[in-house]
């Protein structure tokens, strides 16, 4: 009977593994992607398996020849498995890290396992080679006599003299290094290059697990098709392991069962739209198409877009404004034919592309990727940029290796609606410490920091560049040429006078505690738990393989002590907790709850305020000491607040709150009864939609009639849109802020009317009272209005 090749590692490499396992288990928590225990941490902790654990083995493990153990098989997977686990779970343990237990668990099975189940394969494997090359006979012990190529190339027996040639490399023993080298790095090119050659910027990889696109989406969705995707690789690496055992129970073949449970996987998997890539994907699932100049434009053949036609129809027309804008400004710019793939859903776009709440473009196709989100649409010109540039940027590799100049640009050429400019964003940034300066994002820290920072300042720097040194000179630079020689002067001098221009330029005190509520987010890396907050949230409660994830019965006042829990400067939590009681307190009526709230708010709050959390949680605290009778705690809040809003700016909600209040106390104060307490806790809601409509109030509370109900009043909206009346003080920044508001919402209501001679009326009019002149947003808009208007749409 014939007796079956095994190689195995026996006890004593069999510990070492295992100490290897926990030591890299460890590694990986204290890399910066890797220190909170989710998706990033499974990544990183498979590839260090892959490429460290092989070499690291062969290095530690004893001099004798360790093998032929048999009674290792399965449990060889299991206990080290079990030791590349332990680390993470002792972290939790001792509370170390407060992410998702069971998210960590997924993420490890999904991720982590079958890579680890590869690595002990690659050992197994350099064994399997080492034992035939010691071998003197060229045999194996009860090998079939019809022995294998790889075996005859390898032994002593072969006359050809490469074959001993072969046989000599092999029974080195620095032999399992190069090989081990040459599959990684042929292994890693194939990755890189299909991630970077097809438009889906998510990938399946058989040893390298799940990729699941680009860093700044923070919720990760997957569906059926990358779990069996996964599963058909664990599988198929337990297959390819099992050839190293001796397993015959009876008839039944355990390795034969798990070449079938993997080839099922495939089969059943090949067919979901998570694991299929490439343009004839994507095309095959959007159907709908519209060409235009140097464009072509996809969407889903389906009911749901077809209701949605003309907002398919104002983003095709907005494409064909934005690429004669470009030529027009910029100069007769060549680009290949783009495609624009426009998505049903973020979820969708996740599945076929890889891009959640990213809109990204692929510059080699190229194709850009994105949803319809409003007219007009927020990030279409920035991405548009990015395509029209591919074919000249850096010596035609798509786009510039330095991310802050790829992206800079982008933010140059598509002005965003904004009332403080970027340089004054970017000065109070700097005025923070947010970020050190421009040189920290001008290198591979550009993807350390939060994206609304790095992209704003790259954004302000590349703008001061164009008015100092002109477009075409950046161009060149993008395509690859050198800084000092295109300019004429070294780039950091540059960068001191840019610097030195912000801080002489912008007074910036008055905007620090809205900036420090705007840009709260520290970035990817430096967050805590970044995917465990979207993973344990309502919102995502029946997204596919959520529950996995979270915790039976987690309820939001659950997640809000949690996400307080593990970060104290959690302020808009706290206000959410606070809220939640509240709105319990309405079915309950137990005034308990509203001074359980009044108290939470009471010892978080920093006054002087210090963020605009800070002038939400006093807004809340005034309410709530009112409705207990505490009157002179109210009017203390209050005047607090109106002393804070005189020298801070509010930004858009919290002014839209004060002056909707403003209006409730003044005009509705009949109506207040009525409408349950907890709703005016957070500035008003739907109830106000009919004492609006009905009424038609003046002033401040047009902006909110404005917002929530455009397509019900168009010709209120236009009416407002065109005048040059404003009840909005001048004076303080919150009441020029709210006149921007007003001006800004009746632009897009009059665009969105296709009511372009309106639009260019109310800019003009506007530009005669020294309004809005320095914002290239509203000048674009005006260069879109005209185009629209002369243009048979």
């Amino acid at each position: 009977m014939q007796t079956p090749i095994s190689v195995s590692p026996g006890k004593r490499s069999f510990l070492i593994l295992c100490n290897l396992c926990f030591i890299l288990a460890i590694a990986a928590y204290l890399i910066p992607g890797g220190k909170n225990l989710e998706y990033e941490y499974s990544v990183i902790l498979g590839f260090l398996f892959l490429v460290f654990l092989p070499p690291l083995f062969f290095l530690l493990r004893p001099r004798a020849k360790d093998v032929n153990h048999q009674y290792m098989g399965l449990w060889q997977v299991l206990g080290l498995s079990f030791c590349a686990a332990l680390p993470g779970q002792g972290l939790y343990f001792f509370n170390i890290c407060s992410c998702s237990n069971l998210g960590f668990l997924f993420w490890f099975s999904l991720n982590t396992l079958p890579s680890l189940v590869w690595a002990i394969c690659l050992i197994n494997f350099y064994l399997f080679l080492e034992k035939i090359a010691f071998d003197s006979r060229g045999r194996i012990e009860g090998e079939s006599p019809k022995t294998t190529v790889l075996t005859r190339f390898l032994t002593k027996g072969s006359p050809n003299r490469l074959a001993k040639i072969g046989q000599k490399l092999v029974s080195s023993k620095f032999f399992p290094y190069p090989l081990h080298g040459l599959m990684i790095f042929s292994s890693l090119l194939w990755f890189a290059g299909s991630l970077f050659l097809l438009p889906q910027k998510r990938i399946n990889s058989l040893w390298y697990g799940f990729l699941h696109g680009p860093i700044y989406d923070y919720y990760i969705h997957t569906d059926l098709g990358v779990v069996l995707f996964r599963l058909s690789s664990l599988f198929f690496a337990l297959g390819v392991l099992s050839l190293f055992w001796q397993i015959n129970i009876k008839k039944f073949s355990f390795r034969h069962t798990l070449f079938l449970l993997s080839l099922s996987a495939v089969l059943i998997c090949s067919w979901l739209p998570a694991n299929r890539s490439g343009k004839t994907v994507l095309d095959h699932e959007l159907q709908g198409e519209l060409k235009g100049d140097g464009f072509v434009l996809r969407y889903p053949a389906t009911e749901e877009m077809k209701l949605k036609k003309q907002e398919i129809q104002n983003l095709f027309h907005e494409t064909q404004f934005h690429l004669n804008d470009f030529k027009s400004l910029y100069g007769p710019i060549e680009h290949p034919l783009i495609w624009i793939y426009v998505y049903s859903s973020q979820d969708e776009k996740k599945i076929l592309f890889g891009a959640n709440e990213t809109d990204v473009t692929d510059v080699i196709t190229p194709s850009i990727h994105l949803t319809l989100d409003g007219f007009p649409h927020p990030t279409l010109r920035h991405e548009l940029s990015h395509a029209v540039l591919s074919g000249d940027a850096f010596f035609g590799l798509g786009f510039h290796p330095n991310i802050s100049l790829t992206e800079g640009i982008a933010e140059a050429m598509a002005p965003r609606d904004g009332f403080l400019s970027d340089e004054q964003r970017v000065a109070g940034l700097f005025k923070m410490g947010k970020v050190k300066g421009i040189a920290e994002l001008f290198s591979p820290l550009f993807w350390l920091e939060d994206g609304a920072s790095s992209y704003s300042i790259s954004g302000a720097f590349i703008k001061y560049l164009i008015s100092r040194f002109g477009i075409q000179k950046v161009f060149r630079v993008y395509a690859g040429e050198n800084f000092d020689k295109v300019m004429a002067t070294p780039i950091d001098p540059v960068i001191l006078d840019w610097e030195t221009y912000l801080f002489d330029t912008y007074d910036v005190e008055s905007i620090l505690a809205y900036l420090k509520t705007a840009y709260t987010f520290k970035g990817n890396f430096n967050e805590i738990c970044t995917h465990s907050k979207y993973d344990l949230h309502e919102t995502y409660a029946k997204k596919p393989f959520i529950s996995f994830r979270k915790p039976i019965d987690f309820s939001p006042l659950d997640y809000y002590a949690w996400r307080i829990a593990i970060d104290k400067e959690d302020k808009a939590s706290v206000i959410r907790l606070g809220l939640m009681k509240l709105k319990e307190f309405d079915t309950t009526h137990d005034n308990a709850l509203v001074a359980e709230a009044r108290e939470l708010l009471k010892k978080t709050v920093v006054w002087p305020a210090e963020s605009l959390e800070d002038i939400r949680m006093a807004l809340l605290i005034a309410d709530l000491s009112e409705f207990l009778g505490m009157h002179e705690d109210t009017v203390l809040w209050q005047k607090r607040i109106e002393e804070m809003s005189q020298k801070q700016f509010l930004g858009g909600s919290i002014s839209l709150e004060l002056a909707i209040r403003e209006i409730l106390a003044e005009t509705f104060e009949r109506e207040y009864k009525s409408v349950p307490k907890w709703v005016f806790f957070s500035g008003g809601s739907k109830y106000l939609k009919e004492i609006f409509q009905k009424d038609k109030p003046d002033g401040p509370s047009r902006l909110w009639l404005m917002s929530n109900f455009p397509k019900e009043l168009p010709n209120y909206i236009g009416i407002l849109a065109g005048s040059t009346h404003s009840s909005f003080s001048e004076k303080e920044m919150s009441g020029r802020y709210l006149h921007y508001l007003e001006f800004s919402m009746g632009i897009k209501a009059l665009l969105r009317e296709k009511n372009y001679g309106n639009v260019l009326i109310t800019i003009d009019t506007h530009k005669k009272y020294n309004r809005f002149l320095e914002n290239d947003y509203f000048q674009m808009i005006y260069r879109e209005a005209e185009y629209f208007k002369n243009v048979s749409l």
